[in-house]
């Protein structure tokens, strides 16, 4: 309206003109240029040349690690920024460290893993690590790039992850020492889902009955609790396949259960919650709820806005 009152009867002749008025392809012709300039195209050996080049500047300019590995087709990039590097000498990256995955922060699909520990306030991050594919090996060369280019070899008691046994291997791999424990939180919501399946045949009046007993079962702190919370799932035996299932976990029940966690030093932290809100503040406020250009552009957004 503004346009049309200032313009008067040249309004129609200057909306004809694209150099006033821009038609949408070319504001996305602009967009693609100027991102291509500034983060190279979006996949291929361009945008991996522009990624080194992005991680060299910010190692001049902040001291931020980082090392690129690439195995096969797929690639994987690790980064320590200088608030992580300050983290790994905080007292509690000696006692437990978080470690998780997450997806559709750009148009490629990268996987972003970030390595965290516990403090007053909050989840502080350890590294980063950035992949084309979750596959083991993959995972294997992130996290010995990481291992790499840390300045302060951490060596958690602990260490608590998702149910993934791939990444866990690969961890065990790396942190021998560690003790390697399951997110409670994604236990509980494993056995729910499961119970939900219809083919597992158990009937909805039953459902919450069959979720309390095997949540009884992990909350357990002391031997005579787990005795009891064991007799009444044996008394609980009318659905063989939620009998196997639970049976199933109790052969690694000391990775879940609380009762074997009493002398860890976890400071009572028994989920890895502080990397699911880790991913909601780089979605929300770095990324802004949209998705990144490419790699070299998500990996700037983790070095400089996400690190601020």
């Amino acid at each position: 309206m503004n346009m049309m009152e200032e313009l008067g009867n040249e309004y129609e002749n200057q909306l004809l003109d694209r150099h006033n008025i821009p038609t949408k392809t070319d504001v996305q012709t602009l967009w693609r240029k100027h991102f291509k300039d500034n983060y190279g195209p979006r996949t291929g050996e361009g945008m991996l040349l522009q990624l080194e080049n992005c991680l060299k500047a910010a190692l001049e300019a902040n001291n931020t690690l980082y090392k690129i590995n690439c195995h096969e087709g797929d690639y994987c990039v690790a980064i320590c920024t200088p608030i992580m590097q300050r983290a790994e000498k905080l007292p509690q990256a000696s006692e437990i460290m978080f470690v998780d995955a997450s997806g559709n922060c750009d148009v490629q699909d990268h996987k972003v893993y970030f390595f965290l520990t516990q403090s007053a306030a909050g989840g502080i991050p350890l590294g980063c690590i950035l992949s084309s594919s979750q596959k083991s090996d993959v995972f294997r060369l992130g996290v010995a790039a990481l291992f790499e280019i840390l300045p302060i070899k951490v060596a958690p008691s602990a260490i608590i992850t998702d149910d993934d046994l791939g990444e866990r291997n690969v961890l065990k791999l790396f942190w021998p020492k560690s003790t390697l424990l399951l997110c409670s939180f994604h236990v509980l919501k494993a056995c729910w889902k499961w119970i939900q399946i219809s083919k597992n045949g158990i009937p909805k009046e039953d459902s919450q009955r069959a979720y309390v007993i095997f949540r009884n079962i992990l909350t357990c702190q002391t031997e005579e609790e787990l005795s009891n919370a064991k007799k009444q799932f044996e008394q609980f035996s009318k659905y063989p396949k939620f009998t196997k299932y639970v049976e199933s976990m109790l052969e690694r029940i000391e990775l879940w259960c609380l009762l074997y966690r009493r002398n860890l030093m976890i400071r009572g932290t028994n989920t890895n919650n502080y990397i699911e809100v880790t991913f909601r503040l780089l979605k929300d406020i770095a990324l802004e709820r949209t998705k990144a250009f490419n790699l070299t552009q998500l990996s700037d957004f983790i070095i400089n806005n996400f690190e601020c």
